[in-house]
This record gives structure tokens, C-alpha cells and sequence, in this order.
């Protein structure tokens, strides 16, 4: 596809998703929640003119954790596809198959995959506000909360994703000013502090301008091994193959040294069994937490 074509298409995209925030709005309107966009749907019309340049394949929305099931049948009620057999209370958020005219919605009632980075989603949600941009106010995370969605982000996928997220942040950074204190002492509470320094290496090579995120000796050692083992935070990643066995061995060895909860993996084994024994055959372990 040529620039022309690319750019018509990017711009349909966008006026798509202008649209259809238009009706995300009505719906936490009925049912009193904030409808905070993330990700590319905040992104694109905030950090990149609206012209569809920031693409994403669906519209990622952060929503009250009380209100998260009457907003969910609201897009039922619309025509969106939502696996009721997935509701279950301890999942961050579910997706929404749309309509034909429609693009899906990632519905989400909390961001820090649990019980490796526990954040506070209610905070984010206070401090969640509208943002100028070219469709007009759009809600989104703070500035600093934008930081740390990154990091949750990119921790919680192990590290495994493009660089799109990355992107929106060294964008961001270069427009406006960022409470590094807060956002230190926000991942520190969710026990993000390694993924925090690993994101600001990262936006580091790519010309940020990023304090050092200070470290713990035996942080340091874990930065370290993480490195060794599985390359994290390079170029290559040694253990994304895509396959089972290898999504396991992340899950029992890169999260508990990427987590600095002592507890984490404790909980992440007693909650597989307890996933087990109720033959939540629908849900992966890695969705379930």
C-alpha cells in the first residue's frame, strides 16, 4: 500500500473510532462511569494529529470496576459480542467482538495483572481526565498514569510487544512535562520499580529524556539476570517463540524476578489451582490473573 493510500486509510480509521467513541461516551453516561480511552484510541487523536498514524485494532476503554457489567451489557445490547462464560470477577477486562459498522472494544475494569503488579486502579481513574486533541476532549490517564500504563503494559506482556506503546510515551514526553517522583512511587506501590527502569532504558535509546530509576541492590542483581536469561528489554527476545511451554516458563521465572511482590508467586500458584479445581476450563491462567 502506497503513502496516499495509507494516509486515506489512516484517516478513515480515525473518523471510525471518533464515531464510535461517540457512542462509548453515551453508554458510561447511562451507566455513571468515566469511559477512559487508552492506548491508540487516546493516542492517535491526542499525540497524533487524528490522522489514523497510531493504529489499533481495537478501542481500549478503562471503566469502573462497579459499573463494568452494565456497561458490558449495554454493548451487548448494541450488537457487541462479549464471552459471558469469561466474566469472571477476577478478569481486568473482556473483549468485544463488534458489529459489522463498528470496531471491537477491550473492555477494561482494572490495568495491573494480578497478583504480580497490584495497581490501584481506582487512583487512575480519579486522576483520569479530559485531554485537548483534534476531536475535541477526550478522557484519558494523566500524564504520569500514561507512564505507568506503559510500564504495566509492556511488564505484564512480559515484555513481548512492538514498539507502538513505547512510541506514545516518548511522544508524550516530548510534549510536556512528566512527575517522575510520581510515577516512581506509583509503580513502587505496584511493585513495577524493575519494569520501570527497563521501560526508561528503552525510552532512553530512543532519545527520551528519562531520569534514572533508582534501584535496590538486589533489584540491580534481577535487572541483571533478567538481561542474562531473556534479554529483556533488547533487541531479541530469547523465550517468545509463542509456544506453551515457553509462555510457562515466563510466567514461573520472568514474572516473579520482574515483580518485586515477594508474595506474587505464591498467589499466582495457589490461584492456578484454585482455577483448576473450579474447571475454568474457558480461561487461561494468564487471563484469570
Amino acid at each position: 500500500m502506497d503513502a496516499g493510500l495509507r494516509a486515506t486509510a489512516g484517516l478513515g480509521r480515525s473518523l471510525m473510532v471518533k464515531r464510535q467513541r461517540g457512542i462509548l461516551d453515551a453508554i458510561g453516561a447511562r451507566v455513571g462511569t468515566k469511559v477512559v480511552y487508552l492506548k491508540a484510541a487516546w493516542a492517535d487523536p491526542v499525540l497524533y494529529s487524528g490522522l489514523g498514524e497510531r493504529w489499533g485494532v481495537d478501542i481500549d476503554v478503562l471503566v469502573e470496576p462497579r459499573a463494568f457489567d452494565a456497561f458490558a451489557a449495554e454493548l451487548r445490547a448494541h450488537g457487541f459480542r462479549g464471552d459471558r462464560l469469561l466474566a469472571h470477577h477476577a478478569l481486568r477486562g473482556l473483549p468485544f467482538r463488534a458489529p459489522a459498522d463498528l470496531i471491537d472494544v477491550d473492555l477494561h475494569r482494572a490495568l495491573g495483572p494480578r497478583p504480580w503488579f497490584p495497581l490501584d486502579d481506582e487512583r487512575l481513574l480519579e486522576r483520569a481526565h479530559a485531554w485537548d486533541s483534534v476531536d475535541g476532549p477526550i478522557m484519558g490517564l494523566c500524564a504520569e498514569d500514561q507512564v505507568v500504563h506503559a510500564v504495566v503494559h509492556y511488564a505484564g506482556a512480559r515484555f513481548t510487544l512492538d514498539d507502538r506503546h513505547l512510541g506514545d510515551v516518548f511522544r508524550l514526553l516530548a510534549r510536556q512535562a512528566v512527575d517522575w517522583q510520581a510515577v516512581i512511587r506509583t509503580c513502587a506501590d505496584a511493585h513495577l520499580t524493575i519494569a520501570l527502569h527497563v521501560l526508561a532504558d528503552m525510552l532512553r535509546r530512543r532519545g527520551g529524556k528519562v531520569p534514572e530509576i533508582p534501584l535496590a541492590t538486589a533489584e540491580r542483581l534481577r535487572v541483571d539476570l533478567l538481561r542474562r536469561l531473556f534479554n529483556l528489554g533488547g533487541e531479541r527476545r530469547v523465550w517468545t517463540t509463542g509456544h506453551v511451554a515457553n509462555i510457562r516458563v515466563e510466567l514461573l521465572a520472568l514474572l516473579p524476578l520482574l515483580s518485586t511482590r515477594t508474595s506474587a508467586l505464591p498467589r499466582f500458584l495457589a490461584s492456578a489451582v484454585a482455577a483448576r479445581l473450579r474447571k475454568t476450563s474457558s480461561t487461561s491462567v494468564d487471563a484469570v490473573l
